[in-house]
């Protein structure tokens, strides 16, 4: 199976931004307490597509944030090794 380029920075920028959605969902349910059960129950049905549309990333941003972080890495893939992240925690 082959990967283009294109479509190999589509992949990281949808796990990117699907790990932000995921992580915004959960501080949503840790302030429910916060919400009416109507709100909370908005909040929380909140699909993936409707959440790229509230904060209005289309598929070329998604492809533009892949492409960066692809960058980083292809760069500088020294800082995603284990042994220089215990010099940082």
């Amino acid at each position: 199976m082959n990967i283009g380029y294109t479509n190999l920075c589509s992949i990281i920028g949808n796990k990117v931004i699907h790990y932000i959605f995921m992580v915004n969902i959960i501080k949503r349910e840790n302030n429910k307490k916060d919400l009416s059960s109507i709100e909370f129950f908005q909040y929380i049905n909140l699909s993936f597509k409707e959440f790229l549309s509230e904060i209005e990333f289309s598929d070329k941003d998604i492809i533009i944030l892949g492409d960066f972080l692809l960058d980083i890495y292809l760069n500088f893939h020294r800082i995603f090794l284990k042994e220089h992240w215990d010099q940082w925690f």
